[in-house]
């Protein structure tokens, strides 16, 4: 039947809210949508609402209820839906499974989605492009580029021809892979004079640009931003990105600050990503004055969805270790937060600073921390680390003494489960209560680096740390070198916090994790931070004792009594060999300074 049951009623709903109340039988299309949306996935919920339903969809409406599901990531629904249909025996169409593998891909369910297009095959149902496309995105969400390339070949083997969403879900699925050479294999491929001419998007050449830059392609990148140029794709931030970054990896320094200051010919408004990519040739040519022309314009500024990332981490980790986080005064990279910002804009402090470097710019490097802190956020930062310490000592306390009591009175039950292995709720309650103790001490630690930084972020490599450190001691600023390494440290703490807990991405980093058709590329050009070591050693930056040992010279040099001793003490304890005879030596001669 059609949808709703008749055109009248539709057309008499239309513009109105649904009526559908849970639990009531659904009696159109609208309706059995919204219960389906209110079902629960994998207890039958699906199954039992088009049993009851008065309505009975046929196959463009189950269609338009799995592509639904799939928008909602609901996938398991999706499935249910497909299950639905075929034991109604209403025949899957193209559309459908190409709906259904869409969804499954949407969810990175790669493997069902595989099995969907084998049943497809076996059934009789011919696939096409869109259910080829939708595949090749599913395997490239699953992290698997081989069987990406493998649904490609498939593709043309059968005849059907590739479509722009074909080769651009192809080339995005080699970007991610890191399988620069494929993507430019099958970029040729489009444009071979012999086949038919597929003209491809700007998310397309900005997947090929992004694998190329990556690579350090830097040729390849000029010649398809060319090719780009001659099809008439208009450009994009993105695109320019990856330009910036290409000319300044061929040396050419000045053109590619030419290109960033030309984006407006094209109608495109430079933005945080394209400038961390021009303070790249800013760093290469020594150009300090144009890096800090450009870093004071773009330091304040942050997109939509580098607002949404800075916020969401910093609800989190606030939420976890009690801490607030602020703006100290003075300086743009002050922020009493030690959580890490958007990686644009660490990229642009660290390219600036690397810009700066290069061109002994000290003044300007200083001026990007400010050469004092902000008394009264500094005062609120030691608030919290104090409150933080207490709730160390406390949480310690309390798992020291669930240790120690004594086990309770066992029943003949709980002493046979103990010998068959169970374990015992002592034991549990010893082990939450020593969690508790570790994380409290470890956002103790946390809080007193981040007091002890006056307001500079926590979130920079330690290369930029390292120069910031440099700009204090040649600018006579001892006591704001202290604070340099003070950020340095939290930032190590931090790294290997998350380097424990798998990462944001579970530690894999061979495939983005964006949409395929909705590709945003990772910033060509512009310095991802390294993880924070010291040149040439595999220890952690905030254990590594040269890092100590330069920062005891800064306080030796500033006659940094108070901070030499703490320094010296953290040294101790979290260096593996302990303090050195150099380190003694600093802070023995910051004491006789002071």
């Amino acid at each position: 039947p059609p949808p709703g049951g008749g055109g009248g009623d539709r057309q008499r709903d239309s513009g109105k809210h649904a009526t559908y109340q849970p639990g009531e039988p659904t009696k159109d299309l609208d309706s059995l949508s919204q219960a389906v949306q209110n079902a629960k996935p994998g207890v039958g919920d699906v199954a039992l609402i088009l049993k009851h339903s008065v309505f009975r969809p046929g196959a463009p409406a189950f269609t338009t209820l799995i592509k639904s599901c799939g928008r909602a990531g609901a996938w398991e629904k999706a499935c249910e839906l497909y299950d639905a249909m075929k034991q109604r025996g209403v025949p899957a169409n193209t559309i459908t499974c190409s709906a259904l593998i869409n969804a499954l891909g949407k969810s990175r369910q790669w493997e069902r989605a595989i099995d969907v297009f084998t049943e497809m095959k076996q059934n009789g149902v011919e696939a096409n492009i869109f259910t080829y496309s939708a595949l090749i995105s599913a395997c490239a969400k699953g992290k698997r580029l081989d069987k990406a390339l493998e649904m490609f070949e498939e593709c043309v083997d059968a005849g059907v021809a590739p479509d722009a969403i074909t080769y651009g879900a192809v080339i995005s699925a080699c970007e991610k892979g890191k399988r620069v050479d494929k993507a430019l294999e099958i970029f040729d491929q489009m444009k071979n004079p012999k086949s038919e001419h597929t003209e491809c998007n700007v998310i397309t050449y900005n997947s090929l640009l992004g694998a190329c830059e990556r690579a350090g392609r830097h040729g390849d990148t000029m010649r398809v931003f060319a090719a780009m140029r001659n099809e008439g794709v208009r450009p994009d931030k993105v695109t320019f990105a990856a330009v910036i970054g290409a000319t300044a990896g061929l040396g050419e320094f000045k053109k590619a600050l030419d290109v960033f200051r030309n984006m407006t010919r094209d109608r495109v408004e430079p933005d945080i990503t394209t400038a961390a990519a021009a303070l790249v040739a800013c760093a290469g040519g020594g150009f300090a004055e144009d890096a800090n022309a450009i870093y004071k314009e773009f330091v304040g500024k942050k997109t939509t969805a580098d607002r949404s990332e800075d916020g969401g981490r910093r609800e989190k980790e606030t939420g976890a270790n009690g801490r607030q986080g602020g703006r100290a005064g003075g300086g743009d990279v002050k922020d009493q937060s030690s959580s890490c910002g958007s990686s644009s804009h660490v990229a642009l402090v660290t390219n600036a600073l690397a810009a700066f470097e290069k061109a002994n710019a000290w003044r300007h490097a200083v001026d990007v921390i400010g050469a004092t802190c902000d008394l009264k956020q500094t005062a609120k930062a030691r608030a919290v680390a104090v409150a933080a310490d207490a709730a160390a000592v406390t949480l310690a306390a309390a798992a020291l003494h669930v240790k120690n009591a004594p086990p309770p009175v066992m029943t003949m039950a709980a002493r046979i489960a103990a010998a068959a292995g169970a374990t015992s709720h002592t034991k549990d309650a010893a082990g939450i209560a020593e969690a508790a103790a570790t994380s409290a001490t470890h956002a103790a630690l946390i809080a007193n680096l981040t007091a002890s930084a006056g307001g500079i972020r926590c979130d920079l490599p330690p290369r930029a740390y390292v120069t910031l450190l440099s700009a204090c001691e040649r600018s006579g600023l001892f006591q704001r070198g202290m604070e340099v390494f003070a950020a340095a440290r939290c930032a190590g703490a931090l790294h290997a916090e998350r380097g424990r807990n798998g990462g944001r991405n579970g530690g894999n980093t061979t495939f983005e994790d964006d949409d395929a058709d909705d590709v945003s590329v990772a910033v060509p050009g512009v310095a991802v931070p390294e993880p924070p070591t010291t040149t040439g050693s595999s220890v952690p930056f905030h254990e590594d004792p040269s890092s100590f040992e330069r920062a005891l010279q800064c306080a030796s040099a500033g006659g940094c009594a108070r901070e030499a001793r703490e320094v010296l003490d953290a040294m101790r304890v979290t260096c593996p060999g302990g303090e050195t005879a150099a380190a003694r030596a600093s802070a023995l001669a910051a004491c006789a300074a002071a």
